[in-house]
């Protein structure tokens, strides 16, 4: 006996498969470099060299720079949703 073949994906399923994959790795890859960057800032910020002015400076730059990443990402899985963010 012989058993039966499963329909193979059509090519909207499988673009489909592919952004999903393509979104979950750059997920996965600015989790990683943000959780990097997070310990180098937490390591600027606490140096006691560090004057309260670039404590301040660094911190709005920091956030800016969190705003800036999340935009980009929200407007790689739906680019509404990012216009929507600005």
């Amino acid at each position: 006996m012989t058993s039966p073949e499963s329909p193979k994906p059509t090519v909207e399923e499988r673009a489909l498969q592919a952004f999903k994959e393509s979104v979950e790795r750059m997920a996965r890859e600015t989790l990683s470099g943000a959780e990097e960057h997070t310990s180098e800032a937490v390591a600027y910020y606490k140096h006691p060299d560090r004057t309260d002015g670039e404590r301040v400076a660094f911190a709005l730059g920091s956030l800016v720079g969190s705003y800036v990443e999340a935009l980009r990402f929200a407007s790689l899985v739906d680019a509404d949703i990012g216009a929507s963010l600005l």
